[in-house]
């Protein structure tokens, strides 16, 4: 018999041919627990017989489906995410500046302007990026760029101080935006503890992807899969070789959770949760004479969550009875400094709540939200990474 803590998970991204991989080693990924299951359709026959009984049972159509559930930590799971948000590849991490620049207007504006020639890359409005070095703290950090020239950005976050000229470093992060970039995996199960066990998912593509911010937790990741067909492989090195996992520690909700802001100046929220799931509506596209999908039909993006807080003010229930809208961004950074940016720039509060359910417990705030296109930055949803 074997072992679930003998269970090796892996994948491999498919080539242009859906359902068809490239022969080439396996990445080994990180997990929790996972529900993949090759699925049949069948009916029974609808003959009449004498003796009552059925005279067969025919298969009517296969599929794959069920959910990876894992750990945040960083680098793991890059493919994964952009392949959730259907994102054309991660940018390229660039050093945009990398000269001497100053708030060129009063604290509070959050106008960043070079003090010679032109940036080296120019940001553009929606862009996340690092500034360190500032002298000022609130000048440094992650930041969205609201508006730029080739000598000037601004960014949302309008607690920028005044600071003299002096050289600072700007990264433009890499990032991925939800898009429509369609991407399918091989998914392995290798049963280690048996000789030569293994059972390969083809054609999976990632239905959904749900994060969620518990107190006192680790930050939890999954991704719901739908693809052609499970098979049981006949033995070979192109299963059998794997890259390992990465080494990067697991992020909790403690420690790595530096920031937390709403609104248009991003300001500091105190959460106690937080929930993200995107669904990108699939479907399986089936042809005469063919068992299993032959491809996979995208849907609209649905993002939806929630949050939760302590009641200190009225300000978020009134956006919800206003049905006003606001953005949510969150940063993930583990020890070292390692990390993601999530950011919703535009969203609106469907369902709300702030009850008095028992004696001697706090009155918290509950709130449901939809995430759609910001017509400013184009997009409804863009996650950053950024390296130590």
């Amino acid at each position: 018999m074997s072992d679930t803590n003998r269970v090796a998970l892996s994948y491999e991204k498919e080539g242009a041919t859906y359902a068809t991989a490239p022969a080439s080693a396996l990445e080994d990924v990180r997990y929790t627990g996972e529900t993949l299951v090759h699925d049949t359709s069948s009916v029974s026959s609808e003959e009449i017989r004498s003796d009552r009984n059925i005279s067969d049972v025919t298969r009517t159509g296969v599929g794959a489906s069920g959910d990876t559930n894992h750990e945040l930590s960083y680098a793991e799971f890059d493919d994964w995410l952009e392949s959730g948000l259907l994102s054309a590849t991660w940018s390229t991490a660039d050093t945009g500046i990398e000269n001497s620049v100053t708030t060129s207007v009063a604290a509070g504006t959050g106008v960043y302007t070079i003090d010679s020639t032109t940036w080296t890359v120019t940001p553009a409005v929606g862009d996340l990026l690092e500034i360190r070095g500032d002298a000022e703290a609130a000048n440094n950090g992650y930041k969205v760029v609201t508006a730029a020239t080739t000598t000037t950005f601004t960014v949302a976050e309008t607690g920028t101080a005044v600071s003299a000229a002096q050289t600072l470093v700007i990264d433009i992060l890499s990032q991925i935006t939800n898009g429509t970039t369609f991407a399918s995996y091989h998914l392995q199960k290798e049963f280690t503890d048996l000789t030569n066990i293994f059972e390969l998912l083809e054609g999976m593509v990632i239905e959904g992807l749900n994060l969620e911010a518990a107190l006192e937790g680790i930050v939890s990741l999954s991704f719901n899969w739908t693809g052609k067909q499970a098979v049981s492989p006949a033995p070979a090195a192109t299963f059998a070789a794997r890259n390992a996992v990465t080494a990067n520690e697991v992020m909790n909700t403690v420690d790595h959770i530096p920031t937390q802001g709403e609104g248009a100046a991003h300001d500091a929220i105190c959460l106690t949760n937080f929930t993200m799931a995107l669904v990108n509506n699939t479907r399986q596209l089936n042809c005469l004479g063919q068992l299993g999908a032959n491809d996979i039909g995208l849907g609209h993006v649905e993002i939806t969550g929630g949050i939760q807080l302590y009641l200190e003010d009225s300000a978020l229930m009134n956006l919800y009875t206003g049905n006003t809208a606001t953005e949510l961004i969150l940063v993930f950074e583990d020890t070292l400094g390692n990390g993601y940016i999530v950011f919703l720039p535009q969203l609106k509060f469907s369902a709300g709540s702030r009850t008095a359910p028992s004696q001697d417990a706090d009155v918290i705030v509950d709130l449901t939200y939809t995430a759609y296109l910001d017509a400013t930055y184009g997009y409804a949803l863009r996650i950053a990474r950024f390296a130590a």
